[in-house]
Order: C-alpha cells, then sequence, then structure tokens
C-alpha cells in the first residue's frame, strides 16, 4: 500500500441505506478529484517517468486483476468493483515480483523484439503467465491477459497496471522542490464496520451506535490526525469536502507577545489572525468541544499560499497566554471573565484583519501592546442564525483572498511609496 498525502475513507455498514448513498458519492468523488496527478507539478519538473514504454529496475505498477473476462486488455478499460488489487514491482531485466492477496509471486520477465513500437512482454510463474503491452492511448499503463501454464493459448483473465511514479521525487532543474507541488497520492479506502467492529471502534466509528453511520473521513498520516464530513451523502458535497481538505497547505505563525510588540515598531502590515482561547474546567465550552476551532487552523494552513500571495500575512495568538496582546485587537475594556479571559474577548475561532505598525515611516513608534492601526472581525456573528460552521469559515477566509487578490495591485503601490520614503529618510 502506498504512502498517501491524504486518505477520503468511508466507514459504513452494510444494511444502512445511507451507506449506499455515500459509497456512490465516495465512487463520484475519486473518480472526479482523482489521485492528484495534475497537483504535482510534473510538466515544470521537465516530466515524469509515467509515459515511458519500458521496465527499468525498482519501477512499480499497481492496478487489478478480473478473473474470467478479457476486458481489461482494451485499451482504455477502467476499473471495476470487484477486481482485485495487485502490485508489480520489478526487480530486474529478467525478475519480477507480484503482490496479490497478501501473497509475494516471483515470475520470470522476457521482452519480445518490438513489433514497431509496441514491446510485449511476458511474465510467468509457477502457475500462470501474464501476457502484456503497454496501452497505446495511456502509455504508463501496462494490459494483458493471463493464462495457464498448461494451456497457455487459452486466456482466462485479464490484468490493468498503472506506474507508479509517486515514489520518485521531482525538482525543478535547480534542485529545489515546487511549491505547493503534491508529493503523496490522495487515495480512497472504504472499512465495514459489521466486519471489522473492533477495528472502527478503536477508530470512533463504533457500529453499535448506527446513528454515527455513514461516516466519511479524510485522514492525514503525516500530521496524525483526521477531518469528518459533516454533509449529505451527495457526491458533490463529498467532493467539495475532499477537494478542500487535501488543498496545499502553507504555514499559519503562531505569535506572541514580543511577535506582536516587534510588529508594531516596523512598517505597517496586513494580517489575517485567529485568536484562540483555551478553557478553563469551569466553562461550558472548551477547545476540545469547538467543532470549528478544530476546522480553523487546517482551513487557514489550506488558504495561507493564496493569502500570502496577495500580501496578506497569516498567524495565531493564543490569548489565555497573551490576553493583553488579544485585548489590543478586540478593544477590550481590561476587565476579565469569570474564567480570568479578556471581558468582551471573541468567540471561538475568532478570526480578525489586522494592520498592525507604525502609521507612518519614520513616525514614532506605538507603546509596547499598544492597539493596532486597524483591527476588523472578518464577520459579524450577531448577523448569523446559528453557529458558523465550516462551510461559513472557508467562505469567509476565500472571500478574503479573493478581496485581498483584488486590493493587491493598491498595496504593493502604497509599499513601494512607503518604501521610497523611507529610502529618503
Amino acid at each position: 500500500i502506498p504512502h498517501a498525502q491524504e486518505w477520503l475513507v468511508h466507514f459504513f455498514l452494510p444494511q444502512n441505506d445511507d451507506c449506499k448513498q455515500t459509497k456512490i458519492a465516495m465512487a463520484r468523488a475519486a473518480a472526479d478529484l482523482g489521485t492528484g496527478e495534475a497537483e504535482r507539478g510534473i510538466a515544470a519538473a521537465g516530466g515524469a517517468s509515467a509515459g515511458r514504454r519500458t521496465l527499468s529496475e525498482g519501477d512499480i505498477f499497481r492496478g487489478v486483476i478480473r478473473e474470467k473476462s478479457v476486458a481489461l486488455r482494451t485499451d482504455g478499460a477502467g476499473i471495476a468493483e470487484g477486481d482485485t488489487h495487485i502490485a508489480l514491482l520489478v526487480l530486474s531485466k529478467s525478475t519480477v515480483k507480484l503482490f496479490i492477496l497478501g501473497e509475494e509471486l516471483e515470475m520470470t520477465l522476457s521482452v519480445d523484439q518490438p513489433q514497431g513500437n509496441e514491446h510485449r512482454l511476458s511474465m510467468e510463474g509457477k502457475e500462470r503467465v501474464f501476457n502484456c503491452r503497454f496501452d497505446r492511448t495511456q502509455p504508463g499503463w501496462l494490459r494483458g491477459t493471463i493464462a495457464e501454464v498448461s494451456r497457455r493459448d487459452h486466456d482466462v483473465s485479464s490484468f490493468a497496471l498503472k506506474r507508479d511514479d509517486w515514489w520518485r521525487d521531482h525538482h525543478f532543474s535547480n534542485g529545489t522542490l515546487i511549491p505547493g507541488m503534491r508529493t503523496k497520492p490522495r487515495l480512497y479506502g472504504a472499512v465495514n464496520c459489521g466486519r471489522f467492529p473492533d477495528f472502527c471502534k478503536r477508530k470512533g466509528a463504533d457500529p453499535s451506535v448506527p446513528k454515527r453511520f455513514p461516516q466519511v473521513r479524510m485522514l492525514f498520516p503525516d500530521e496524525v490526525r483526521f477531518e469528518i464530513y459533516r454533509g449529505r451523502p451527495l457526491g458533490r458535497e463529498v467532493f467539495a469536502f475532499a477537494r478542500e481538505a487535501s488543498r496545499a497547505s502553507g504555514e499559519v505563525q503562531a505569535l506572541n507577545s514580543t511577535d506582536l510588540q516587534t510588529m508594531q515598531t516596523a512598517l505597517p502590515s496586513l494580517w489575517l489572525l485567529y485568536l484562540q482561547r483555551e478553557g478553563s474546567s469551569s466553562s461550558k465550552s472548551s477547545s476540545l468541544d469547538c467543532q470549528l476551532c478544530r476546522s480553523v487552523l487546517p482551513v487557514l494552513r489550506r488558504t495561507a499560499p493564496r493569502l500570502r500571495a496577495a500580501g496578506l500575512q497569516i498567524g495565531s495568538v493564543n490569548c489565555t497566554a497573551h490576553a493583553s496582546a488579544c485585548r489590543s485587537f478586540t478593544n477590550a475594556d481590561g476587565t476579565e471573565d469569570a474564567d480570568g479571559l479578556p471581558a468582551g474577548s471573541p468567540e471561538w475561532g475568532t478570526l480578525r484583519l489586522v494592520e498592525v505598525g507604525t502609521s507612518s515611516p519614520g513616525g514614532a513608534p506605538p507603546a509596547p501592546g499598544g492597539p493596532p492601526v486597524r483591527s476588523f472581525a472578518l464577520w459579524d456573528q450577531q448577523l448569523l442564525v446559528g453557529d458558523a460552521g465550516q462551510s461559513v469559515l472557508i467562505s469567509a477566509v476565500e472571500a478574503a483572498a479573493s478581496m485581498a487578490e483584488l486590493m493587491l495591485p493598491r498595496t504593493a503601490e502604497k509599499t513601494a511609496q512607503r518604501s521610497s520614503v523611507k529610502a529618503e529618510l
């Protein structure tokens, strides 16, 4: 199984009708979204080896076998439910290893003389022989038929294998990684919680609680975390969730009081700040109970590259540890609530657009911990009916990014003017 950047996984119960609908939605999302080939920047990196019509030592292919059918030998034939997943590793010019249903089968590889530009390949094991060629329309695919060694002229099954090029590192010619380039695939899976109840229970999808199903999660193995899909079992909504959750991420700076004081004495800069709080035992809400709070940082990280390119910095401030700094951003009056936090401080997950720094180059710096030049809430909580869910959060952050991109020429012009004035001084 390849290492994935993300896994979109459906935890299901076979008898649940909503799970059946979600299965269809997952299939549609997987077909439309794919593994992320277009997000790899391969063309900029000088081309990948996926189109190569030869086998090299170390090549990995992944695909399926379809028993009692020769349909997969046809150019462009797709994978279907019920196909058996396999992997193939090229050990040398004469040997390959097939991984199938937990077994590893070593086979002899031979290459026939090419007919025109087409190579015919044969992989023979103790019981079966695989005859194949490269797909004429999809060069990275190997397709062919399978016969018993005792009856080589009688095809009983077929297979299709795609070269897995994800494990290779792709760089620019100068040796640097392409910014935002996907280096691992986006993969999809499903777990039958009726068959594997203990596993599902450990993952928080207890099959004894049917109301928790269907459950779709985006897993992030490298980050040891996951995000739960809370929408309807519709393909377009699952697609939107998976697409947003698997976007390339940037950095959200964790700022402390010292950082903020330094920013106040520098030239003005624009920030989108996430003001977070840690609840106490006496609080009715805590950071672990706030679903939106768990979503804010991942959403900000995924929007950060776009915001930063438009001249907006992204940061977060722990308002429990740095109460005075947060008070200056929210214009609170200095009193404290029952939890010892600034009274009038924002609701959970509040985002603010802030300009910090001196009002003019060479001007008197503000007092340490003083108010920013400008500070606005990204949205007015009083205008929302109910809680601000993840959809509202994504819409607000994306709208901020669009506005920042629109204002970028004016912002750049003002920055250039300030730099010119500073140089003259």
